[in-house]
């Protein structure tokens, strides 16, 4: 597992640090090389259900309601709205369309990764908890490479969170409903900045 983690560090930084294509280009592009390696070792059961559809659409709503609610809190702290607007920023280099198909390869992506690869991997291992909190930090950290503390935070919000509902669901599904619906509303149907 190490050698795959040391990966997905080095597509973060040339992601992240180098960037020399465009960024959603690049992080598509990792995301389905991560995809493919977790079907490879573990195959990916999908299966949609009324439930989890329900239930990813409940999560993300409230996911989302973390995030706005934040939002608000960082408008008393001015140093950190730059953060936020150079997120958002991101989304200046592509169109509506372009970024619909992204996110639904990156937030599916992350998902299948960190979810049936990463974290059923540690829940093998260790306990199912020390297997989400492992995962959590692991995620996050990867993040570090950006440079931006609102991304670390992030990702260590939506981490903890989406781990929690795997942890309690074990619904893979579930988790990619979930994921794909906050993006598109976090991005844009009704972004924060």
């Amino acid at each position: 597992m190490t050698h795959i983690l040391i990966l997905v560090l080095t597509m973060w930084i040339i992601i992240f640090a180098w960037q020399p294509l465009n960024f959603w280009f690049l992080m598509t592009l990792a995301q389905l090389i991560l995809i493919s390696i977790t079907i490879y070792l573990r195959g990916i059961p999908l299966k949609i259900t009324t439930r989890n559809l329900a239930l990813g659409s409940i999560s993300a709503t409230i996911l989302y309601g973390v995030f706005y609610l934040g939002n608000i809190l960082i408008q008393y702290l001015p140093f950190l709205t730059d953060q936020v607007t150079e997120l958002y920023s991101l989304g200046d280099q592509i169109s509506a369309t372009l970024a619909i198909l992204l996110i639904l390869i990156i937030g599916s992506g992350e998902e299948i990764f960190w979810r049936r690869l990463i974290q059923d991997h540690y829940s093998a291992k260790y306990s199912p908890v020390k297997a989400l909190y492992l995962t959590t930090i692991l995620y996050s950290s990867i993040h570090l490479v950006s440079g931006n503390p609102m991304l670390i935070l992030a990702a260590l919000t939506a981490g903890l969170f989406w781990g929690y509902l795997y942890l309690r669901y074990q619904d893979l599904t579930l988790n990619i409903i979930s994921h794909v619906i906050w993006d598109l509303l976090i991005f844009l149907i009704l972004p924060l900045y």
